[in-house]
């Protein structure tokens, strides 16, 4: 209990520890994901990218 209230107190001291994360994606996905289809032949940058999930 004593090791579950120390990770619940710093979770609390987190701002970010309950906010959900990007709405476009982690900025490294994104950037993969570019990379990977240029080898496809297809340039865009990651800012043109959007990754959703069941939640969105």
């Amino acid at each position: 209990m004593e090791k579950l209230k120390e990770l619940l107190n710093e979770a609390v001291n987190d701002p970010f520890a309950f906010q959900y994360g990007s709405a476009i994606g982690m900025p490294e996905l994104r950037s993969e994901i570019a990379r990977y289809m240029e080898g496809w032949g297809i340039e865009l940058s990651s800012n043109e990218i959007m990754v959703t999930h069941g939640s969105q």
